[in-house]
């Protein structure tokens, strides 16, 4: 049950259950063109909290009312408790295709905290598959760096997929580092992979990610330096040829200081 009442926009909060985190601002502006020219053709959705109104649906159209300097709008003012509201906000979201992946895990997981829930009855709350959703919250174990070159589409979830193959965040952000800076393809990125785990225990002295790092570490301090081992364990190798070298580099851990 529910009814229509005409709302001001400024008694209107929004959705602490909104997964959606880009707003682009020439779609507001078709948007706000639309109305404009038709009206408001779908009313708000709202629903009364803690004696305040609170947005349930239609954030992109409060968006473009408050671009046309409105004051009211028509709502539909709903009975929705907590969780039917979380459900309402998350399904209208991600029914959208233009949804970003990071939008729609950080989406999964605000909605399990917030309820709580396990991954199989939001599977049934939001009609979609149980891994779909754990593949979804997956990408939420990948550094934070990763996840914001993913929301920012630097890199696609084809890389983020590849990125997940390997054990360690440390492998992950290295490769990660290296598909931005060459450019690597989706393809590229699983051929260097594949090439790293066909190559005998012994070959796997330098992978190409511990390859990485180790000019990293060197162009950073300015000291040749060798990281020795594989992705299992191994060592770094500092060597300097003088008091001087020395002193730099343990300025630059913290152990001396440089006055």
């Amino acid at each position: 049950m529910g009814l229509l009442k005409e709302i001001a926009l400024e008694a209107i909060s929004l959705s602490p259950h909104q997964m959606r985190r880009h707003f682009p601002e020439e779609e507001i502006e078709e948007l706000a063109q639309s109305i404009e020219s038709v009206g408001l053709i779908q009313p708000l959705v709202v629903r009364l909290s803690d004696g305040a109104y609170e947005l349930i649906a239609g954030e992109r159209r409060l968006r473009a009312l408050k671009l046309l300097n409105k004051n009211s709008a028509l709502a539909f003012v709903s009975e929705m408790g907590d969780k039917g509201a979380a459900c309402a906000t998350l399904i209208e979201n991600i029914q959208r295709s233009d949804l970003r992946p990071m939008e729609e895990s950080w989406g999964y997981q605000n909605l399990m905290k917030r309820l709580p829930c396990t991954q199989q009855e939001l599977s049934k709350l939001v009609g979609k598959k149980r891994s779909t959703i754990a593949n979804s919250l997956r990408l939420l174990s990948l550094p934070k760096e990763v996840q914001e070159a993913i929301d920012a589409g630097a890199i696609t979830v084809g890389h983020a997929k590849l990125l997940l193959s390997l054990p360690t965040q440390i492998l992950q952000l290295s490769l990660y580092r290296k598909i931005v800076q060459e450019g690597l393809t989706v393809r590229k990125t699983e051929e260097l992979i594949r090439i790293s785990a066909r190559r005998p225990k012994r070959m796997q002295q330098k992978s190409p990610y511990l390859l990485a790092l180790e000019r990293q570490l060197q162009e950073t301090l300015s000291l040749p330096i060798r990281v020795v081992g594989s992705e299992e364990g191994g060592k770094i190798i500092f060597d300097w040829d003088s008091v001087d070298a020395l002193e730099t580099l343990l300025e630059h851990f913290g152990v001396l200081s440089d006055g």
